[in-house]
């Protein structure tokens, strides 16, 4: 095992087989001036780029016509989908989203996201399923466990999307969280460091944006949050050194895009 806490590195993706408008264009060697794109959008199109809607569907399993509204009128700038489709779906689904993004006048790609936390399968249904993150965990294998993060950073590519919730950084301490549990690495705070590690890496360097989740603490909460408020009642020196200890968060470059 790797030693050495965890240090969460965050970067901005490109979007396959999507380009950007020429006027976005400018920055050093091709690259896109944000801050150009940035001055020549209308405060509207600046709160839509900080808005991400859940996604709505029609009877075909496309998304509908308050979605396109959302994209077209309202310029958000990412989505967050649900729901079970098969790959095929999945990608035209992506496909049409972003159509209606590049169809404004700033043409700026969306961030299409998901929680896929045990691989493409769990929201496509056609996709590659991997053991949950405990079991992931009891390998105690950190190459592994990259690799997983690269083949699903592969199959989200193929069908459309670039940003996962994943992977669960809580240090799961309390045997009976009822919404935590198996999703998390184990209870041992330095395992959970060194497998979130390698997972963001696995995605990040495979072209998907990968956020690592929840609140610290969550992993020794009694109620689930998706219906309760979790309150925990340990002291701060366990927030610290178990809940806390393996969140390094280094303070930003002045030349890391944002």
């Amino acid at each position: 095992m790797k030693k050495g806490r965890s240090l969460f590195t965050y970067g901005v993706i490109g979007i396959a087989a999507i380009s950007m408008p020429a006027s976005a264009l400018g920055g050093e060697h091709g690259t896109p001036d944000v801050q150009q794109l940035i001055d020549q959008m209308s405060p509207e199109e600046k709160i839509g780029q900080l808005v991400m809607p859940s996604t709505h569907d029609n009877d075909a399993q496309m998304p509908n016509e308050d979605t396109e509204m959302l994209i077209r009128e309202y310029k958000a700038g990412s989505v967050i989908i649900y729901g079970d489709r098969d790959a095929e779906t999945t990608a035209a689904y992506n496909n049409q989203l972003q159509e209606w993004a590049l169809e404004t006048e700033q043409q700026i790609p969306l961030f299409s996201t998901a929680d896929l936390e045990y691989g493409t399968n769990q929201h496509v249904t056609d996709g590659t399923a991997f053991p949950r993150q405990m079991g992931i965990g009891a390998t105690r294998d950190l190459q592994a466990t990259e690799d997983m993060a690269r083949v699903t950073a592969d199959e989200m590519i193929a069908t459309g999307f670039n940003w996962n919730y994943s992977p669960l950084a809580d240090v799961n301490t309390n045997p009976n969280n009822p919404v935590i549990g198996v999703r998390a690495f184990g209870e041992d705070t330095e395992l959970v460091s060194d497998m979130t590690v390698a997972q963001v890496m696995g995605y990040q360097d495979n072209g998907v944006l990968s956020t690592p989740k929840h609140f610290p603490g969550h992993g020794d909460t009694s109620e689930d949050s998706h219906y309760d408020l979790p309150v925990v009642t340990y002291d701060r020196e366990t927030l610290d050194n178990v809940h806390l200890h393996h969140l390094l968060l280094p303070s930003m470059p002045v030349q890391t895009p944002l």
